[in-house]
Protein backbone atom coordinates (compact mmCIF):
# COMPACT_ATOMS: atom_id res chain seq x y z
CA UNK A 1 0.00 0.00 0.00
CA UNK A 2 0.96 3.68 -0.62
CA UNK A 3 -0.33 6.36 1.62
CA UNK A 4 -3.22 3.77 3.23
CA UNK A 5 -4.46 3.01 -0.38
CA UNK A 6 -3.49 -0.73 -1.93
CA UNK A 7 -2.32 -1.22 -5.27
CA UNK A 8 -1.83 -4.65 -6.88
CA UNK A 9 1.75 -6.03 -6.57
CA UNK A 10 2.66 -4.78 -10.14
CA UNK A 11 1.37 -1.64 -9.51
CA UNK A 12 -0.70 -1.82 -12.27
CA UNK A 13 -4.52 -1.81 -10.43
CA UNK A 14 -5.85 0.46 -7.53
CA UNK A 15 -7.43 -1.84 -5.39
CA UNK A 16 -9.38 0.08 -2.60
CA UNK A 17 -8.79 2.76 -0.61
CA UNK A 18 -9.78 2.84 3.20
CA UNK A 19 -13.22 4.84 3.88
CA UNK A 20 -11.35 6.99 6.37
CA UNK A 21 -8.95 8.64 3.92
CA UNK A 22 -9.01 12.20 3.66
CA UNK A 23 -7.29 15.01 1.90
CA UNK A 24 -5.85 14.60 -1.59
CA UNK A 25 -5.00 11.81 -4.01
CA UNK A 26 -2.19 12.19 -6.57
CA UNK A 27 -2.46 8.10 -7.90
CA UNK A 28 1.63 7.34 -8.97
CA UNK A 29 2.25 6.65 -12.75
CA UNK A 30 2.10 3.19 -13.66
CA UNK A 31 -1.47 2.55 -12.45
CA UNK A 32 -3.52 1.66 -15.10
CA UNK A 33 -6.84 0.69 -13.59
CA UNK A 34 -9.09 1.83 -10.54
CA UNK A 35 -11.00 -1.00 -9.46
CA UNK A 36 -14.86 -0.95 -8.98
CA UNK A 37 -15.95 0.35 -5.46
CA UNK A 38 -12.71 1.55 -4.67
CA UNK A 39 -12.82 4.90 -3.23
CA UNK A 40 -16.93 4.30 -2.70
CA UNK A 41 -18.19 6.32 0.81
CA UNK A 42 -14.32 7.64 1.40
CA UNK A 43 -13.89 11.30 2.35
CA UNK A 44 -10.71 12.38 -0.21
CA UNK A 45 -11.07 15.93 -1.17
CA UNK A 46 -9.29 15.39 -4.67
CA UNK A 47 -7.92 13.05 -7.03
CA UNK A 48 -5.15 13.49 -10.09
CA UNK A 49 -4.91 10.60 -11.85
CA UNK A 50 -1.96 9.63 -14.12
CA UNK A 51 -1.29 9.75 -17.96
CA UNK A 52 -1.26 6.05 -17.78
CA UNK A 53 -4.66 5.69 -16.21
CA UNK A 54 -6.74 3.87 -19.06
CA UNK A 55 -10.01 2.51 -17.06
CA UNK A 56 -11.92 3.23 -14.16
CA UNK A 57 -14.45 0.42 -12.55
CA UNK A 58 -17.66 1.40 -11.58
CA UNK A 59 -18.74 3.22 -9.14
CA UNK A 60 -15.60 3.87 -8.20
CA UNK A 61 -15.67 7.26 -6.86
CA UNK A 62 -19.92 6.70 -5.72
CA UNK A 63 -21.21 8.74 -2.63
CA UNK A 64 -16.99 10.32 -2.02
CA UNK A 65 -16.97 13.39 -0.38
CA UNK A 66 -15.27 14.44 -3.73
CA UNK A 67 -14.69 17.78 -4.74
CA UNK A 68 -11.99 18.32 -7.71
CA UNK A 69 -11.03 15.43 -10.18
CA UNK A 70 -7.76 15.80 -12.76
CA UNK A 71 -8.04 13.51 -15.87
CA UNK A 72 -5.11 12.19 -17.30
CA UNK A 73 -4.39 12.10 -20.82
CA UNK A 74 -4.24 8.13 -21.33
CA UNK A 75 -8.51 7.89 -19.91
CA UNK A 76 -10.75 7.31 -23.57
CA UNK A 77 -13.92 6.90 -21.83
CA UNK A 78 -15.90 6.79 -18.55
CA UNK A 79 -17.20 3.75 -18.80
CA UNK A 80 -20.72 3.09 -19.17
CA UNK A 81 -22.43 1.26 -15.88
CA UNK A 82 -22.86 -2.23 -16.24
CA UNK A 83 -24.05 -3.12 -12.70
CA UNK A 84 -23.53 -0.96 -9.55
CA UNK A 85 -23.47 2.79 -9.58
CA UNK A 86 -22.43 5.17 -11.55
CA UNK A 87 -18.60 6.39 -11.20
CA UNK A 88 -19.12 9.50 -9.87
CA UNK A 89 -22.64 9.13 -9.06
CA UNK A 90 -23.98 11.09 -5.87
CA UNK A 91 -20.95 13.17 -5.18
CA UNK A 92 -22.43 16.35 -3.69
CA UNK A 93 -19.11 18.00 -3.19
CA UNK A 94 -18.35 17.94 -7.04
CA UNK A 95 -18.95 21.15 -8.50
CA UNK A 96 -16.48 22.11 -11.20
CA UNK A 97 -15.68 19.38 -13.50
CA UNK A 98 -13.36 19.65 -16.31
CA UNK A 99 -13.72 17.14 -19.25
CA UNK A 100 -10.29 16.93 -21.54
CA UNK A 101 -10.70 16.26 -24.89
CA UNK A 102 -8.84 12.54 -24.51
CA UNK A 103 -11.98 11.66 -22.86
CA UNK A 104 -14.58 10.74 -26.06
CA UNK A 105 -17.15 9.30 -24.73
CA UNK A 106 -19.08 10.18 -21.13
CA UNK A 107 -21.39 6.79 -19.45
CA UNK A 108 -24.68 6.37 -18.04
CA UNK A 109 -24.82 7.53 -15.04
CA UNK A 110 -21.36 8.64 -14.85
CA UNK A 111 -22.48 12.00 -12.90
CA UNK A 112 -25.98 11.40 -12.01
CA UNK A 113 -27.13 12.98 -8.90
CA UNK A 114 -24.29 14.88 -8.43
CA UNK A 115 -23.41 18.53 -7.40
CA UNK A 116 -21.89 20.10 -10.60
CA UNK A 117 -22.39 23.95 -10.81
CA UNK A 118 -19.94 23.80 -13.82
CA UNK A 119 -18.58 21.44 -16.44
CA UNK A 120 -16.18 22.46 -19.03
CA UNK A 121 -16.46 20.10 -22.12
CA UNK A 122 -13.28 20.13 -24.13
CA UNK A 123 -13.24 19.60 -27.65
CA UNK A 124 -12.55 16.05 -28.59
CA UNK A 125 -15.70 14.97 -26.52
CA UNK A 126 -18.10 13.17 -28.68
CA UNK A 127 -20.93 11.01 -26.46
CA UNK A 128 -22.47 11.85 -23.58
CA UNK A 129 -24.73 8.92 -22.77
CA UNK A 130 -27.87 8.12 -20.73
CA UNK A 131 -28.35 10.09 -17.35
CA UNK A 132 -24.75 10.99 -17.33
CA UNK A 133 -25.54 14.09 -16.05
CA UNK A 134 -29.12 13.36 -14.40
CA UNK A 135 -30.45 15.06 -11.43
CA UNK A 136 -27.59 17.52 -11.61
CA UNK A 137 -29.68 20.01 -9.88
CA UNK A 138 -27.39 22.93 -9.69
CA UNK A 139 -26.25 22.75 -13.27
CA UNK A 140 -27.91 25.22 -15.17
CA UNK A 141 -25.57 26.16 -18.07
CA UNK A 142 -23.15 24.17 -20.46
CA UNK A 143 -21.42 24.52 -23.45
CA UNK A 144 -21.17 21.42 -26.25
CA UNK A 145 -17.88 21.49 -27.78
CA UNK A 146 -18.42 20.94 -31.94
CA UNK A 147 -16.95 17.52 -31.36
CA UNK A 148 -19.99 16.33 -29.13
CA UNK A 149 -22.27 14.16 -31.77
CA UNK A 150 -24.67 12.64 -29.85
CA UNK A 151 -26.42 13.56 -26.03
CA UNK A 152 -28.47 10.51 -24.36
CA UNK A 153 -31.48 10.67 -22.72
CA UNK A 154 -32.54 12.37 -19.21
CA UNK A 155 -29.64 14.48 -19.23
CA UNK A 156 -29.57 18.21 -18.19
CA UNK A 157 -33.08 18.40 -17.36
CA UNK A 158 -32.17 21.10 -15.16
CA UNK A 159 -29.96 23.08 -17.80
CA UNK A 160 -31.54 26.25 -18.76
CA UNK A 161 -29.17 27.79 -21.32
CA UNK A 162 -26.94 25.58 -23.99
CA UNK A 163 -24.90 26.37 -26.67
CA UNK A 164 -24.29 23.51 -29.27
CA UNK A 165 -21.49 24.07 -31.64
CA UNK A 166 -23.26 21.94 -34.10
CA UNK A 167 -26.62 19.94 -35.14
CA UNK A 168 -26.77 16.94 -32.27
CA UNK A 169 -28.90 13.45 -33.86
CA UNK A 170 -32.04 13.04 -31.89
CA UNK A 171 -31.17 16.03 -29.73
CA UNK A 172 -34.38 17.24 -28.99
CA UNK A 173 -36.29 13.52 -28.68
CA UNK A 174 -33.68 12.85 -26.32
CA UNK A 175 -33.63 15.71 -24.16
CA UNK A 176 -37.35 15.13 -23.66
CA UNK A 177 -37.86 11.43 -23.82
CA UNK A 178 -38.88 11.66 -19.93
CA UNK A 179 -40.32 14.23 -19.41
CA UNK A 180 -43.01 12.48 -17.95
CA UNK A 181 -40.88 11.59 -14.72
CA UNK A 182 -38.59 14.27 -14.89
CA UNK A 183 -40.22 17.62 -15.42
CA UNK A 184 -38.10 20.24 -16.68
CA UNK A 185 -37.60 23.21 -14.46
CA UNK A 186 -37.51 26.27 -16.82
CA UNK A 187 -37.67 27.10 -20.24
CA UNK A 188 -34.45 26.72 -21.91
CA UNK A 189 -32.40 29.10 -24.42
CA UNK A 190 -30.26 27.29 -26.97
CA UNK A 191 -27.49 29.15 -28.98
CA UNK A 192 -26.49 27.58 -32.41
CA UNK A 193 -24.36 29.49 -34.98
CA UNK A 194 -25.23 33.11 -33.39
CA UNK A 195 -28.82 31.99 -33.28
CA UNK A 196 -30.89 31.86 -30.18
CA UNK A 197 -34.39 29.90 -29.79
CA UNK A 198 -36.54 28.46 -26.97
CA UNK A 199 -37.57 25.13 -25.79
CA UNK A 200 -40.15 24.04 -23.96
CA UNK A 201 -41.02 22.44 -21.44
CA UNK A 202 -42.80 19.37 -23.17
CA UNK A 203 -43.68 18.44 -26.82
CA UNK A 204 -46.21 15.85 -28.66
CA UNK A 205 -43.81 12.92 -30.07
CA UNK A 206 -44.60 14.10 -33.54
CA UNK A 207 -42.92 17.72 -32.87
CA UNK A 208 -40.08 16.82 -31.63
CA UNK A 209 -39.27 14.60 -34.41
CA UNK A 210 -39.94 17.64 -36.77
CA UNK A 211 -37.40 19.93 -34.49
CA UNK A 212 -35.08 17.28 -34.68
CA UNK A 213 -35.19 16.61 -38.76
CA UNK A 214 -34.87 21.10 -38.74
CA UNK A 215 -32.07 20.63 -36.38
CA UNK A 216 -30.18 17.59 -37.54
CA UNK A 217 -30.36 20.12 -41.38
CA UNK A 218 -29.35 22.97 -39.39
CA UNK A 219 -32.53 24.67 -40.56
CA UNK A 220 -32.65 26.90 -36.94
CA UNK A 221 -34.75 29.85 -38.71
CA UNK A 222 -37.70 26.88 -38.99
CA UNK A 223 -37.43 25.72 -35.56
CA UNK A 224 -38.00 29.48 -34.81
CA UNK A 225 -41.02 29.93 -36.51
CA UNK A 226 -42.58 26.88 -34.64
CA UNK A 227 -41.11 27.99 -30.83
CA UNK A 228 -44.43 29.20 -30.29
CA UNK A 229 -46.61 27.72 -32.33
CA UNK A 230 -45.36 23.72 -31.15
CA UNK A 231 -45.79 24.68 -27.23
CA UNK A 232 -47.74 22.03 -25.61
CA UNK A 233 -48.08 23.83 -22.49
CA UNK A 234 -49.97 27.54 -22.57
CA UNK A 235 -47.48 28.17 -19.79
CA UNK A 236 -45.00 27.36 -21.84
CA UNK A 237 -46.06 29.82 -25.09
CA UNK A 238 -46.74 32.61 -22.78
CA UNK A 239 -43.19 32.62 -21.11
CA UNK A 240 -41.50 32.09 -24.68
CA UNK A 241 -43.35 34.92 -26.16
CA UNK A 242 -42.32 37.37 -23.09
CA UNK A 243 -38.23 35.71 -23.65
CA UNK A 244 -38.88 37.07 -27.18
CA UNK A 245 -40.23 40.46 -26.27
CA UNK A 246 -37.32 40.81 -23.17
CA UNK A 247 -34.23 39.59 -26.15
CA UNK A 248 -36.33 42.07 -28.96
CA UNK A 249 -36.78 39.51 -30.79
CA UNK A 250 -40.83 39.43 -30.67
CA UNK A 251 -42.46 40.00 -33.93
CA UNK A 252 -45.87 42.03 -34.53
CA UNK A 253 -47.98 38.38 -34.10
CA UNK A 254 -46.10 37.94 -31.25
CA UNK A 255 -46.82 41.11 -29.45
CA UNK A 256 -50.52 41.12 -30.17
CA UNK A 257 -50.32 37.33 -28.52
CA UNK A 258 -48.48 39.17 -25.87
CA UNK A 259 -50.77 41.94 -25.00
CA UNK A 260 -54.07 39.33 -24.97
CA UNK A 261 -51.71 37.05 -21.97
CA UNK A 262 -49.28 39.64 -20.19
CA UNK A 263 -52.45 39.55 -17.43
CA UNK A 264 -51.15 35.97 -16.69
CA UNK A 265 -47.70 36.43 -17.15
CA UNK A 266 -47.85 39.27 -14.43
CA UNK A 267 -50.20 36.68 -12.47
CA UNK A 268 -47.92 34.27 -11.96
CA UNK A 269 -45.20 36.27 -11.04
CA UNK A 270 -47.51 37.92 -8.43
CA UNK A 271 -48.87 34.79 -7.01
CA UNK A 272 -45.23 33.05 -6.50
CA UNK A 273 -44.23 36.77 -5.16
CA UNK A 274 -41.13 37.40 -7.22
CA UNK A 275 -41.36 40.60 -7.56
CA UNK A 276 -38.13 41.32 -9.72
CA UNK A 277 -39.87 39.87 -12.27
CA UNK A 278 -43.37 41.48 -11.08
CA UNK A 279 -41.48 44.67 -11.77
CA UNK A 280 -40.41 44.00 -14.85
CA UNK A 281 -43.62 42.70 -16.37
CA UNK A 282 -45.61 45.85 -15.18
CA UNK A 283 -42.62 48.08 -16.55
CA UNK A 284 -43.20 46.35 -20.16
CA UNK A 285 -45.82 48.62 -20.80
CA UNK A 286 -48.09 45.30 -21.97
CA UNK A 287 -50.82 45.27 -19.43
CA UNK A 288 -54.16 47.25 -19.68
CA UNK A 289 -55.85 49.48 -17.25
CA UNK A 290 -57.94 46.73 -16.91
CA UNK A 291 -55.55 43.75 -16.21
CA UNK A 292 -53.48 46.16 -13.75
CA UNK A 293 -56.96 46.47 -11.93
CA UNK A 294 -57.59 42.78 -12.02
CA UNK A 295 -54.14 42.42 -10.37
CA UNK A 296 -54.55 44.79 -7.77
CA UNK A 297 -57.26 43.32 -6.38
CA UNK A 298 -55.59 39.76 -6.16
CA UNK A 299 -52.84 41.35 -4.33
CA UNK A 300 -55.07 43.32 -2.25
CA UNK A 301 -57.74 40.11 -1.58
CA UNK A 302 -54.50 38.33 -0.46
CA UNK A 303 -52.49 40.54 2.06
CA UNK A 304 -50.34 41.45 -0.43
CA UNK A 305 -49.08 44.80 0.28
CA UNK A 306 -45.97 44.99 -1.16
CA UNK A 307 -47.10 43.54 -4.82
CA UNK A 308 -50.27 46.28 -4.26
CA UNK A 309 -47.78 49.11 -4.30
CA UNK A 310 -45.85 48.30 -7.21
CA UNK A 311 -49.57 47.39 -9.19
CA UNK A 312 -50.80 51.39 -7.70
CA UNK A 313 -47.56 52.64 -9.24
CA UNK A 314 -47.75 51.40 -12.43
CA UNK A 315 -51.67 52.11 -12.24
CA UNK A 316 -50.94 55.90 -11.72
CA UNK A 317 -47.55 56.64 -13.60
CA UNK A 318 -47.54 57.01 -17.19
CA UNK A 319 -44.14 56.27 -17.24
CA UNK A 320 -43.37 53.58 -14.76
CA UNK A 321 -41.00 51.50 -16.72
CA UNK A 322 -38.72 54.42 -15.97
CA UNK A 323 -39.04 53.75 -12.49
CA UNK A 324 -36.38 52.26 -9.83
CA UNK A 325 -37.31 50.32 -7.02
CA UNK A 326 -35.79 48.85 -3.83
CA UNK A 327 -36.29 45.40 -3.42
Amino acid sequence: SVDGIVYSKNGENLCFCPDDKTGDVFIPDGVVDIDAFAFQNTHIDSVTMPDSLQMIGVSAFHKSNLKQVKFGSGLKRIRTTSRGYGIFEDCPNLKFLEIPGNIESIGESAFYGSGLENVIFHEGVQCIYSSAFHRCRNLHKIVLPKSCTYVGSDNFEHVNDITIQQPIRLFFKNLFKSYSNIPRRDITSVHFNNERFYLARQYTKPNLSVLDDYFAAGHIEEIKKLQLSFCKITEDKQEIAYLMYQKNEADEETMKYLKRVSFSIAERRLNSKNYKELIAVLSCNLLSAYSLKKLLAIATETGDTVASAYITDAMNSSDFSKQTFRL
